[in-house]
C-alpha cells in the first residue's frame, strides 16, 4: 500500500512536470530578456558619461573663449581710451596752430598766403 501510495504521488508529480518545465523555460527567457535590457541599461549609462564628459570639455573650452574675448574686449577698451587721448590732444594741437595762424594773419592785416590745400599744416611751418 505504500509503494502504491508512492507510485500515486510520484504520478501526479509527473503530470506537473511539463507545466514546470514550460514555466521554467518561460523564466529563463525573462531572464534572458532582464539581462539584455539591464546591459542595455548599462550601455544608455556609459554613453550618458560620455556625453555628459564631452559637453564639460566643451564648456570648459567655451569658458577659455569666453576669458580670452573678455581679455580682447578689455585690450580694445583701454586702445580706445588711448585713442581718444590722442584725439583730444591733437585736437588741442590744432586748436592751437589754428589761432597762431588767424595771430601772425592779423600781423599782416589779412594779406598772407593761404595755408597749402592738402591740410598738412606742417608743410606750411617748414
Amino acid at each position: 500500500m505504500r509503494l502504491e501510495a508512492e507510485k500515486a504521488r510520484l504520478s501526479e508529480d509527473a503530470k506537473l512536470l511539463p507545466a514546470a518545465r514550460k514555466e521554467v523555460t518561460l523564466l529563463k527567457r525573462e531572464k534572458e530578456k532582464l539581462e539584455l535590457d539591464v546591459a542595455g541599461l548599462w550601455k544608455d549609462i556609459s554613453d550618458t558619461v560620455a556625453a555628459k564628459d564631452m559637453a564639460m570639455r566643451k564648456a570648459e573650452k567655451a569658458d577659455e573663449i569666453l576669458d580670452c574675448l573678455r581679455q580682447e574686449l578689455e585690450a580694445e577698451r583701454e586702445s580706445v581710451v588711448v585713442l581718444w587721448d590722442q584725439l583730444k590732444e591733437v585736437e588741442a594741437q590744432a586748436s592751437t596752430m589754428v589761432g597762431l595762424y588767424r595771430d601772425a594773419l592779423s600781423q599782416f592785416g589779412g594779406n598772407t598766403s593761404a595755408p597749402p590745400g592738402c591740410g598738412d599744416v606742417s608743410v606750411s611751418l617748414a
